[in-house]
């Protein structure tokens, strides 16, 4: 997965600040390739992150923290941290955020992006 140098700053209540905070040296540094799960322990709630993809669309990264040993299809326990979820959105709060692209589609507009997702395993 390719991330950009940057990320949504964020309070501890989880709002935006507004600020794009760089990447570099931090738990949510991906440009150099990682496991996942290999910096969570350095984050208080695990992975719940924006990551500013381009000037207008942001990738939400989140690292399933709210499994607790449910038990599952075919008796499988999922425990913390079981999974992920990357979904694509425009930059959350940017009704509040004058520096964030708008996020308003008005009557007889549309709005349209596409993701692909590219996965290797070495």
């Amino acid at each position: 997965m390719r991330i950009e140098k940057a990320f949504l700053g964020f309070f501890l209540s989880l709002w935006h600040t507004g600020e794009f905070e760089p990447v570099k040296d931090t738990p949510y540094d991906f440009l150099q390739p990682h496991e996942i799960g290999s910096l969570i322990h350095k984050l208080q709630n695990g992975y719940d992150i924006n990551f500013v993809l381009d000037t207008t669309t942001d990738k939400h990264f989140k690292k399933v923290t709210m499994l607790k040993n449910e038990i599952r299809k075919g008796g499988a326990v999922h425990k913390k941290h079981a999974g992920l979820c990357l979904e694509t959105q425009g930059f959350p709060d940017s009704v509040n955020h004058p520096n964030f692209p708008s996020q308003v589609v008005n009557p007889g507009e549309t709005s349209e992006h596409v993701m692909v997702y590219r996965f290797t395993a070495s």
